[in-house]
């Protein structure tokens, strides 16, 4: 049988606890991740593989893996859905190539649930479709749909639980250290690079965010994201995380900011204009014209030798 349980202990007083002790969103990289996932919206989106269907000989388990439908280069996730006694469902979610093993209870005295509920259902019948597996155990039913992927129990026909229900499971896969945080003091990012795209997405998917500057502070904590690309056509989470830094012609006007690691000995902003004042000197390259102050802003930041900028009547 399935309970909720709520306890009211401890409600009273809350007015009294010191906010600043806890962290709010912006200072959490989990949370700021996955904010992109709140006010209703769809999260990535998981398909249950066809052909990894798999029911045990015994009938006590389902297993299959997942894949992520919107960033299908993410590593599969393998499910296993158990019937134990008492009517309980336990579904089990993990990385099929992990970076390093994720714990698992080895014995039963270290699992979550109580051993003595941890033993397999005497009988179940399941039923495997093409949309679905409808699992029956004693007064209640699991039914497992495949695409997209969600779970519903129902106990003598009345609904009592979801998994999945709103498509906002969003599967977080271990990644690699971020090499250039580690080795960089100076994260930064050029840009914007119009008509330009990055290709492919990050292990953990294309994240999308409502700013840039969520995107960029994400980015940077990020192990493989490459930078930022803004799609008009994301509505309002324009601003998409991708993997790649070589720049792509766009065929939808489409903007870019690619990550870089900075020098530290290089300027990384440029003082207001001194209206009547001159810098003496060209550079090796010789002084080059330009017909926007951003390119020329760029080109000199990406130069030991530049010192700065000079505008000469229309150029």
């Amino acid at each position: 049988m399935l309970w909720l349980v709520v306890s009211l202990y401890g409600l009273w007083g809350v007015d009294a606890v010191d906010r600043n002790k806890f962290k709010t969103c912006s200072q959490a990289s989990f949370c700021k991740r996955n904010r992109f996932l709140q006010d209703g919206r769809q999260g990535p989106g998981y398909s249950v593989l066809a052909d990894s269907l798999n029911v045990d000989s015994a009938g006590r388990c389902v297993k299959f893996k997942l894949t992520n439908i919107k960033y299908p280069a993410q590593d599969l996730l393998p499910v296993v859905v158990s019937f134990l006694n008492d009517e309980t469902v336990r579904v089990q979610v993990t990385e099929e190539n992990p970076l390093h093993p994720r714990w698992e209870a080895s014995t039963p005295s270290a699992d979550v649930l109580v051993p003595s509920t941890i033993l397999p259902m005497d009988k179940v019948d399941i039923n495997a479709g093409d949309e679905s597996v409808v699992a029956t155990f004693g007064k209640s039913e699991a039914v497992i749909f495949f695409e997209p992927f969600s779970i519903k129990l129902r106990r003598e026909g009345k609904p009592m639980l979801s998994v999945n229900d709103l498509g906002l499971m969003n599967f977080e896969v271990y990644r690699p250290k971020d090499v250039i945080a580690s080795s960089c003091q100076n994260i930064v990012f050029s840009g914007p690079e119009n008509g330009k795209y990055l290709k492919d997405c990050p292990t953990g998917g294309c994240l999308t965010f409502a700013t840039l500057q969520e995107g960029l502070d994400s980015c940077k904590s990020i192990s493989d994201c490459g930078g930022i690309v803004m799609r008009p056509e994301n509505g309002d989470l324009p601003y998409e995380m991708r993997k790649g830094t070589q720049l792509q012609q766009s065929p939808t006007q489409e903007q870019s900011y690619v990550k870089q690691c900075q020098d530290e000995c290089k300027f990384t902003a440029f003082s207001p204009s001194k209206d009547g004042k001159t810098l003496s000197e060209c550079l090796e390259e010789n002084c080059k014209g330009y017909t926007s102050l951003s390119g020329a802003q760029k080109m000199c930041a990406s130069l030991k030798s530049c010192g700065g900028i000079v505008k000469e009547g229309d150029r």
